[in-house]
């Protein structure tokens, strides 16, 4: 059969028609982006330390409003050059000269826990940088929960007069000096160097004065109060 003897059936072209879905109630719809408000509470600026070679990017929250120290330095005018504001990137980091990056971490691990059930127990070593920093920045809330935390610790006599001194706590040297008055073990040359020579020496006569009986008028107390009141006076 001839090519033009075959018949060429014309294929159907089928259309489909999808209904529009209902309008959505205007009660209903998510709010468009320039509705939206900051909340008051979690709408956090962020801040970029830089603390021996190593950078930290962390809330600004706690640091502005916690530190007297931090809140003026953060609301100092700006240089008016066109350069990013200092701590707001990493190629602006804010930099803590003198400070240990491994004090600073131990620090932000107690002021932004990255864990909700609390991590295992810290050690006095990592107390002590938190002490150190929260004392020297005016952290008074984290500085008290690092006392409380190194008291629990059970620090030794020697360890409470050298950490009062370091970071201004008299209750430890009262109690470090009490209880190296009342005990009969000689104080080494390297205990001496920790707590101060002067305030060594001042133990031993103390001592004496209990042996002697030259002090049974005199309470511990008041013979603590009275044998080291210039310790005591610089902690004020």
């Amino acid at each position: 059969m001839a090519s033009a003897d075959i018949p060429n059936p014309r294929i159907p072209v089928l259309s489909f028609a999808f209904p529009k879905p209902p309008p959505v109630p205007l009660q209903g719809r998510p709010p468009l982006a320039s509705k939206a408000v900051h909340d008051d509470l979690y709408y956090l600026d962020t801040v970029v330390f830089q603390v021996e070679g190593r950078l930290f990017k962390v809330p600004k929250h706690y640091f502005a409003h916690k530190s007297d120290i931090f809140k003026t330095t953060f609301t100092l005018p700006q240089n008016q050059t066109g350069e990013s504001q200092e701590g707001s990137s990493d190629a602006t980091p804010f930099k803590l000269e003198g400070i240990r990056a491994v004090d600073f971490r131990r620090l932000l691990k107690v002021m932004y826990p990255l864990e909700i059930v609390p991590a295992k127990a810290k050690t006095q070593e990592e107390w002590v940088s938190v002490l150190k920093l929260s004392t020297m920045w005016g952290f008074d809330d984290i500085r008290n929960l690092a006392i409380t935390q190194l008291d629990a610790l059970k620090l030794g006599p020697i360890d409470k007069i050298a950490l009062a001194k370091a970071y201004r706590v008299p209750l430890w040297l009262r109690s470090g000096c009490k209880d190296l008055v009342l005990q009969t073990k000689v104080i080494s040359v390297e205990e001496a160097e920790k707590i101060g020579f002067p305030t060594a020496i001042r133990i031993f006569h103390a001592r004496e004065d209990l042996r002697k009986g030259s002090g049974e008028h005199l309470s511990i107390v008041s013979l603590i109060e009275g044998t080291f009141k210039e310790e005591l006076k610089e902690l004020l």
